[in-house]
């Protein structure tokens, strides 16, 4: 299977992008591509199937809640630890994304460095293994990337991060971590490192500007976004009681030993934007799906049917009183509803998708985006190869229980959309997304007892991670960088005192810590 070239535009085209002016599609950067839809079908697909959203439907499975007007002489919630104001970046230089003329870089003639390998991390392979026929089947065992034609696509910039990068990437396909990966590095607004690895192997898809991946959790910066610029519309206040909104939630008890108590504390908003309110994702799959944990979309018929059941599932702790990654966005998603009015897909598809010019991010894959949704690579044990037989998600265009935790599917340029507005302080192309305040909101620290080994030196902001002491970060990451990552090994990061963004997109489980602590020692590394 041959490579298809990623066209990296110069900065006339992007001028012309956000002049109106024509553009010829395949100029663009990852972010327009040239074949299969115009952007209005997509936007129509999803618009087709949020459907509209009565106040009575709204608040059937939830009871009735209201929706606040603007608070006015409360205190705002404040982050523990701000951030750094010296992180902030100008509005200048937001309007556009001039990119640099690279040369092509020559394909690499040689077969990657493999080095220590990169240990996935185990799952249930015992259930699993029912589920992977396709490895006794045939299906080829991947191995080092195709050199040649097809193997390494893109735009490079110029030796150290490009070629580290490369070099991780190449490798990550030779210790069979993960099939075909692409990688993204945005400074200043000029591209860093832009380059394609495919395996080339049977099962696997080459990525292109039109590959779908689903990106799990990197949809919980979304959902958090989205309810920032709520927010900002002062429609609600952070220490307000979910119940205000989702009568539901009135009533919580949580776990005392093998007992089950009332709560005591309330759940607030900002408990659910900082994982603080006691909901696990154990609680609400019994067994976890395939060794996953994760909410079951297949259980409920929509948002709001999922909500009420969240209500009734006992909290592992009092609501505030300690961090625990779980499903607080797909609770957010069905608050969005209440508090836009709108389906939660469509208030993403109006704040935004739309004036972000995100065409290919849905909860959603008809038929013609399932032919561009990337294979699954598994590596665990005995099972090993590439399926479509593992999606865990159903991405039916008849769902309504859309999950703001893990249900989007995207494409790189699409989620650079995303970071470019992140990056340039809430402004895209000139037009304000989101503002400064509500970026430190998000990034300042509401969890500094955070303590993941993977991560030392992290705290958690609003879903997100945060470097707070770059003494203890391995990879010389600066202090102030903040990210997340998705399931399937999707990954991203801000860098806004260096006005950097980072992505990395590939389809493998089970999710390996390794990878973005690699992605972050190959961009800053010894001789940067």
């Amino acid at each position: 299977m041959q490579g298809r070239h990623f066209p990296i535009p110069e900065p006339e085209a992007l001028r012309q992008e956000s002049s109106g002016q024509d553009v010829t599609p395949d100029r663009h950067l990852l972010l327009q591509p040239a074949k299969h839809r115009q952007a209005q079908s997509m936007i129509d697909l999803r618009l087709r199937h949020a459907g509209t959203l009565t106040r009575a439907t709204q608040l059937l499975a939830c009871g009735r809640g209201r929706r606040a007007p603007p608070h006015k002489g409360r205190p705002a919630w404040r982050p523990l630890v701000s951030a750094a104001s010296a992180s902030r970046i100008g509005d200048a230089g937001a309007e556009t994304w001039p990119l640099p003329h690279y040369h092509e870089p020559e394909t690499p003639s040689k077969e990657p460095r493999v080095s220590r390998p990169i240990h996935l991390v185990s799952f249930r392979a015992a259930l699993a293994a029912a589920l992977f026929s396709f490895a006794a089947a045939g299906c080829a065992t991947p191995g080092a990337p195709q050199a040649g034609a097809g193997a390494a696509e893109g735009r490079a910039g110029p030796g150290g991060v490009s070629e580290r990068l490369l070099d991780l990437q190449q490798r990550l396909i030779a210790d069979e971590v993960t099939g075909s990966n692409v990688a993204l590095v945005v400074r200043d607004g000029e591209v860093v490192h832009h380059r394609v690895v495919n395996s080339g192997k049977e099962g696997d898809r080459d990525v292109d500007a039109d590959t779908l991946f689903p990106i799990w959790s990197m949809s919980k910066p979304i959902t958090i976004v989205a309810m920032m610029t709520l927010h900002e519309k002062g429609l609600f206040e952070w220490d307000d009681p979910v119940s205000e909104y989702l009568p539901c939630f009135a009533n919580l008890t949580v776990r005392d030993g093998e007992a089950l108590r009332p709560a005591t504390e309330a759940l607030r908003i900002e408990h659910l934007m900082a994982h603080r309110s006691g909901f696990s994702y154990d609680s609400f799959t019994s067994p976890p799906p395939y060794g996953s944990a994760h909410p079951n979309q297949t259980r409920y018929r929509d948002l709001q049917q999922y909500v009420e059941a969240a209500a009734k599932t006992p909290l592992q702790f009092e609501p505030g009183s300690a961090y625990l990654y779980g499903t607080n966005q797909a609770i957010l998603g069905g608050l969005v509803e209440v508090l836009s009015g709108l389906p939660f897909s469509g208030y993403l598809e109006q704040a935004l998708f739309e004036p972000l010019g995100m065409n290919e991010t849905s909860f959603v894959l008809d038929a013609e985006r399932r032919e561009r949704f990337q294979p699954l690579f598994i590596n665990a044990g005995n099972l090993k190869g590439f399926t479509f037989a593992l999606d865990e998600l159903t991405y039916s265009p008849e769902s309504r229980a859309h999950f703001g935790g893990e249900g989007l599917v995207s494409t790189l340029g699409d989620y650079a959309r995303f970071c470019e507005m992140l990056v340039g302080g809430g402004v895209f192309r000139g037009r304000r997304i989101l503002s400064r305040e509500s970026i430190d909101t998000m990034t300042g620290a509401a969890t500094e007892d955070f303590d993941l080994q993977a991560l030392p030196g992290f705290h958690m902001g609003f879903s997100l991670f945060v470097l707070a002491d770059h003494a203890r970060e391995a990879t010389r990451a600066p202090a102030g960088i903040y990210g997340w990552a998705g399931y399937h090994n999707t990954h991203f990061w801000i860098a806004p005192a260096s006005n950097l963004y980072a992505l990395f997109m590939s389809r493998s489980r089970d999710f390996n810590w390794s990878i973005p602590e690699g992605l972050r020692l190959a961009v800053y590394g010894a001789d940067e």
